[in-house]
């Protein structure tokens, strides 16, 4: 293995002193299971298994390397693009990339894991001082660091109130979700797009921002977007006609639940890769629509193919 492709690996995982091991027996779905290359996948996930034991996790990392590229030498059909539309099995690789990528995605762990707040934030934002909502919301959660930013332009109390005038649209959204949404409804439509307007009409508030907030609104609903993901779908900074990424997102979660349905998989892909990577037990259930955009930040932010080349595509069962 050339040290070159190690050192490329190595910068695109951050090894997490408190990572989940069970998913490193449980977590590869039944693509990868099947067959021969599923009898590959099992020795090599076996063997990572017995290296780990008395390994810390950066050269548990490394050994994860060996072994995934050890599975791909021992066939020859290798995954050659990165698609639009995901399945189950490639939502899954990019879930676990993520969760090294992000150290356990750590910050947005920590707002999802404040009920008491989210619940606040969408059933009585009035009741939120703009003390609270900047540390919380645009501090920790956006990542905003221009403080000039965020005193200049009043941010915390300029987007509460919106927040608050826009409380009856987010509370008829509150039961819906991106799998059940009817986009070609123009109701629903106009809901939609008025909270990304609104949010986007406050001056200091950017793409990815604004997506952020929306996500808090109702996290099972408003996917998340940047910049990088936006340029490759083509939506345009400053364009608040966001149904068209809706429709991406909407489209990429319905094929990744039928795929895991068809793969006789129980619950949802939501709650399985939750329960896989350790979110469960922190508190919560990662919404699907949060997976999708590790996907696509990965794939289009990272320009990390996934799953890796080096990985084996499923085989057929012959």
């Amino acid at each position: 293995m050339a040290a070159c492709q190690w050192g490329l690996f190595r910068n695109l995982v951050t090894p997490s002193p408190f990572a989940p091991l069970e998913f490193l027996t449980g977590f590869i779905p039944l693509p990868f299971t099947k067959g021969e290359g599923g009898r590959i996948v099992s020795e090599g996930l076996h063997l990572f298994n017995l290296l780990l034991i008395n390994q810390p996790y950066g050269e548990g990392l490394y050994f994860l390397y060996l072994v995934v590229e050890w599975c791909g030498q021992r066939k020859t059909k290798y995954v050659t693009g990165v698609s639009s539309i995901m399945d189950f099995n490639q939502l899954s690789w990019g879930t676990v990339c993520f969760y090294y990528r992000s150290a356990g995605d750590n910050k947005y762990s920590k707002i999802m894991k404040d009920t008491a707040f989210l619940s606040k934030l969408r059933e009585a934002p009035f009741d939120i001082s703009p003390a609270e909502f900047e540390e919380k919301v645009l501090l920790d959660h956006v990542n905003i660091e221009n403080y000039d930013l965020l005193i200049g332009h009043n941010l915390a109390q300029s987007v509460l109130s919106k927040i608050v005038e826009l409380h009856p649209e987010v509370s008829s959204l509150q039961n819906v979700t991106l799998l059940d949404c009817e986009l070609s409804d123009s109701a629903m439509t106009e809901k939609l797009n008025k909270v990304y307007a609104d949010l986007y009409s406050i001056q200091g508030l950017w793409l990815t921002g604004v997506s952020k907030i929306a996500h808090l609104l109702n996290d099972k609903l408003f996917a998340i977007l940047n910049l990088n993901i936006s340029n490759h779908f083509g939506i345009l900074e400053g364009n608040t006609n966001l149904i068209h990424w809706l429709r991406i997102t909407q489209q990429n979660a319905e094929e990744v639940t039928r795929d895991f349905q068809e793969q006789g998989l129980s619950g949802s892909p939501e709650k399985y890769l939750s329960g896989k990577l350790g979110y469960t037990s922190l508190g919560y259930e990662k919404p699907l629509v949060k997976f999708i955009d590790e996907y696509f930040w990965l794939c289009f932010g990272d320009n990390l193919p996934v799953p890796p080349r080096w990985v084996p595509s499923y085989i057929e069962e012959s």
